[in-house]
């Protein structure tokens, strides 16, 4: 199955924007998660296993008590840091080496970006499993 780009446009009621968006990178299939309304926001790149770690990381950050979610990091194509900032109102912040890109996503996106990232993924995956059209190769007989 071709990959299709897929892209999403969350918004809240204080007029705040997520984009998630599928695409190619190089050799990976990825998501890539955007704050167009922040213009001091990076965009975050993730594989899979980076997505399924923020999906966990959301619904973790909705059942812990105040405070007392630990951060994540993880080593993948995409490396990223998580964790939750408490304060005016409860923020999950993604890192992203080399620059330390920061991504901020406020509590009320949470649960949209966590049923996107949930129909995302399967897809990405199966993207990335399948061979790049640049990569195709042909037998010759």
């Amino acid at each position: 199955m071709p990959h299709d780009q897929r892209i999403r446009l969350l918004s809240d009621a204080r007029g705040r924007t997520l984009r998630i968006s599928t695409d190619r990178y190089l050799d990976h299939a990825v998501i890539v998660l955007e704050r167009p309304d922040d213009t001091g926001a990076e965009a975050v790149m993730l594989d899979t296993e980076g997505a399924e770690l923020i999906a966990a990381y959301i619904m973790a950050a909705r059942i812990a008590s105040p405070g007392s979610l630990a951060p994540e990091c993880w080593e993948s194509a995409f490396p990223a840091s998580v964790k939750l900032l408490d304060g005016a109102g409860d923020v999950i912040t993604v890192g992203q080496p080399p620059g330390n890109d920061r991504l901020d996503i406020p509590a009320a996106f949470w649960d949209r970006l966590y049923a996107e990232l949930c129909l995302v993924i399967p897809r990405t995956r199966s993207a990335a499993a399948a061979p790049h059209p640049a990569l195709k190769t042909t037998a010759y007989h």
